[in-house]
Parts: C-alpha cells; sequence; structure tokens
C-alpha cells in the first residue's frame, strides 16, 4: 500500500509529504508524479490533480482533497467511484468569512466610490442602505458558505444562501 500526494504547491507538497510519512512511517507515501508502483496507491491527498489523470492509479480507495472546493475533481471524467473526503478547517472559514465580509461592507458603503473621489480632492455623500437593508446570496453553502452566512448574519446582514440542488432564504444561524 502507498499513498500519493499531488499538490501545485512544491512547499505545501513538501509539508504534506513530511507530515504524512511521519504519522504512517510503514507506508510509502511518495510525490506524484514520481510514483514508483502506481498500483500500489490506494489513497490520494490532492489539490489542482492533473486533470484525465486518474486511471493511472487502477487500486484507488479514497481521495483526501486538501483545499476548499472538489468542483476540479467533481468535473473530471476519469474520476473513479471512490470516496472523496474534504478537508474541512475552521481557521480557513474564519479567515475567508472576515475576508467577504470585508468586501461585503466595502460594497455596501460604497468605499470604492470615496477612494475615487478622494483620489480627486472631493466629497460627495452617499446614501447607504443599512446593514438590515442589504441582502447578501451566497452560491455554495458548504462548510466555508455556510460560515460566511453565518458571520454575515451575525452582523446584521440579510442572508440568502444556496446549496447544490436546494434553495433557501432563511438566516443561517
Amino acid at each position: 500500500m502507498s499513498i500519493v500526494i499531488s499538490c501545485d504547491s512544491a512547499e505545501a507538497t513538501a509539508e504534506w509529504h513530511a507530515r504524512v510519512s511521519a504519522a504512517f512511517p510503514l507506508v510509502d507515501v511518495c510525490v506524484y508524479p514520481e510514483v514508483g508502483d502506481a498500483s500500489a496507491v490506494e489513497y490520494a491527498l490532492v489539490w489542482n490533480h492533473p486533470t484525465g489523470r486518474w486511471s493511472e492509479f487502477p487500486n484507488l480507495r479514497a481521495i483526501l482533497s486538501l483545499g476548499a472546493g472538489v468542483d476540479r475533481l467533481a468535473g473530471d471524467p476519469t474520476l473513479p467511484d471512490v470516496p472523496v473526503v474534504r478537508l474541512h478547517d475552521p481557521a480557513m472559514s474564519h479567515d475567508i468569512a472576515l475576508y467577504v465580509l470585508h468586501y461585503v461592507i466595502g460594497h455596501q458603503r460604497h468605499l470604492h466610490a470615496y477612494r475615487a473621489l478622494q483620489a480627486g480632492r472631493r466629497w460627495q455623500p452617499r446614501d447607504n442602505k443599512t446593514t438590515e437593508e442589504y441582502r447578501v446570496g451566497i452560491l455554495g453553502a458548504g462548510n466555508i458558505g455556510t460560515h460566511i452566512g453565518r458571520t454575515l448574519h451575525h452582523m446584521g446582514f440579510g442572508v440568502t444562501a444556496w446549496r447544490k440542488g436546494q434553495m433557501g432564504s432563511k438566516p443561517l444561524e
């Protein structure tokens, strides 16, 4: 049995390789494309694995996605019928929610327009919707989207979120 790591970041690949090798010292942990015996690979830890290359691993039992979202995996026609495990990192969800909150407030308060006015040394007040009047739509209410929705809702924004195959407008509490 072996584990393959396929990641488009050399730094992340090296860190994952070191940690997985330390956790499983008796398992062959290889870095794609330097695999050796591809038929021995049973598990893959991936981020942006090359599309169309899954047939190289005929005995694959599961795939762990090392990043947010699995769209690239799901869109690969050669993806084998094995479980795909998604990484859930609460710290990453929180950081992304803060990033989104920053841009939502900037848009709500027209900060881009004020920057342009300041560059021209002019001032022109704008009418801002209140936080309660400002509704935000979220396309994709998985772990990260749900955390974003809850953060925005907690700050007083109206939130409508869509999940694959479902639509809802209840606040995410």
